[in-house]
């Protein structure tokens, strides 16, 4: 079964002229080497140095309690933004404000599980010079100075360039209690859990709204510390209004292209050939057939829905590559690791990139961009929906382990509300890391974190 590379579906386009294979941006961290501040902010709580527990022990001591009070408040901070000093008083404050798990992200240059504000303090963390080797630096000073464990939230590529064994190793080394790696799918993640395990690290998995029930079933059982319920409004979906087009190649013809998307073996391959044909003949210009994912995190329902179809009837790899002819769009690869695809591939005409930062990518190739219309997966929202509570109870039926809910909690009475609602855990991010990243000095950001975690805790009472 053909499985896309880095938790996307991988979409295939057939042109009425020459196209190649291509990859999109990267995890590019330089060498340089940031210090670190000791300076303690005097409107902080004073700091405890008693040795952080597990993820797993911090919810048996919480459950234990029975209360609502006692819901594990896991805020999320971009590690670099505004800079690595002010992310180490961050851990500090968030814990003496009583975080009971904090995750730590990783910035990284092409964050498709992200929204615009979480992508955009990975963009300003990147530009300061943040490299992974400064982070750990930081958080080995740090982490012994915390009362509560830290997990890392970190995409797959920076992982797979030191490779997974290395990678579990220094983070051990440096006091890491847990790991999240959203875009690698359930099938691929036997060497992640062998290697935390051997490092007592908690490998946590996502599930989300459209996941099959069996497949959460799958996951719910493999994920370690908690089940991290992922609750957002996927990026591709129906829409009744587009923001206005960007990033358009200044290259290309001023003419606009058709170019339909289907996803391969949905109903069947015989009515995907079919369908190809239709799409060729009625004028379209490129046609984009989509290979089926298990896990496509950049697809909304209708997209996750068609794949599921089309795996369940058996739709494989090499049955969907008979039929195809022209180019290959990979959307989630960097474009620092395109070289030897683009070497391969000397007639590519194609790329793909996921944010307008990235347009200028589209400098680089000789045909066509494709840009995202609309915003990434996290983000703040208004509201909470009520499925999260129905989610929460599939969810409990299927396993005696901790549910925490994240991406789109934002406000205390969100907090409150899905705690109410079973959740075991509430993960607050982009407000968390919006404060720190817009604020007019660090020192300013700090307080305004401080009593915003204060207020999230105070909604748990």
């Amino acid at each position: 079964m053909a499985v896309a590379a880095f938790g996307s579906v991988s979409r295939v386009g057939f042109g009425k002229s020459d196209t190649h294979i291509f990859f999109g941006s990267g995890f590019a961290f330089p060498s340089k080497r940031l210090s670190v501040s000791s300076k303690a902010f005097k409107s902080m709580a004073a700091l405890t140095a008693a040795p952080a527990v597990g993820i797993s022990e911090t919810f048996d001591r919480l459950r234990k309690r029975g209360q609502i009070s006692w819901v594990a408040l896991i805020p999320y901070i971009t590690a670099g933004d505004p800079d690595l000093p002010t992310t180490a008083e961050a851990l500090k404050v968030l814990d003496s404000c009583g975080s009971d798990i904090i995750e730590l992200g990783l910035p990284y240059s092409d964050p498709l599980a992200d929204g615009p504000v979480i992508q955009a303090a990975a963009t300003r963390s990147l530009a300061r010079g943040t490299n992974f080797d400064a982070v750990i630096s930081m958080l080995r000073e740090v982490l012994p100075q915390l009362s509560c464990p830290v997990s890392l939230f970190s995409y797959y590529n920076p992982i797979l360039k030191r490779g997974i064994r290395k990678f579990m190793t220094i983070i051990k080394d440096a006091g890491v209690q847990g790991f999240v790696v959203p875009n690698v799918p359930l099938e691929e993640t036997e060497i992640f859990r062998m290697e935390s395990s051997k490092n007592n690290i908690e490998l946590v998995l996502l599930t989300t709204p459209t996941t099959p029930t069996d497949r959460m079933k799958s996951i719910v059982s493999a994920s370690e510390g908690f089940v991290y319920l992922v609750y957002y409004k996927k990026v591709n979906s129906s829409r009744s209004v587009y923001p206005p087009r960007h990033g358009v190649d200044p290259m290309c013809n001023t003419k606009v292209a058709l170019i339909p998307y289907i996803s391969a073996g949905d109903p069947d391959l015989l009515t995907t050939a079919e369908a190809l044909k239709v799409l060729d003949s009625c004028g379209s210009d490129i046609i984009e057939l989509g290979l089926p994912y298990s896990d496509p995190l950049t697809d909304g329902p209708v997209i996750q829905a068609a794949a599921t179809r089309s795996l369940a009837r058996g739709t494989n790899f090499d049955a969907v590559i008979s039929m195809l002819r022209e180019g290959l769009v990979v959307p989630d690869v960097p474009l620092e690791e395109t070289e030897i695809l683009r070497m391969e591939s000397s007639t590519a005409h194609n790329t793909y990139y996921s944010n307008e930062s990235d347009k200028i990518n589209c400098f680089s190739f000789r045909r066509i961009c494709i840009p995202m219309s609309s915003v990434g997966v996290t983000g703040t929202r208004t509201d909470v929906s009520a499925r999260v509570q129905t989610l929460l109870q599939d969810i409990k039926q299927a396993t005696s382990k901790p549910v925490a809910v994240g991406f789109g909690i934002s406000k205390p009475e969100h907090v409150k509300q899905v705690a109410e609602w079973g959740a075991d855990g509430v993960i607050v991010g982009s407000a968390m890391v919006k404060l720190l990243g817009e604020a007019k000095s660090p020192e300013e950001g700090l307080k305004e974190l401080e009593t915003f975690t204060k207020s999230l805790k105070a909604a748990l009472i």
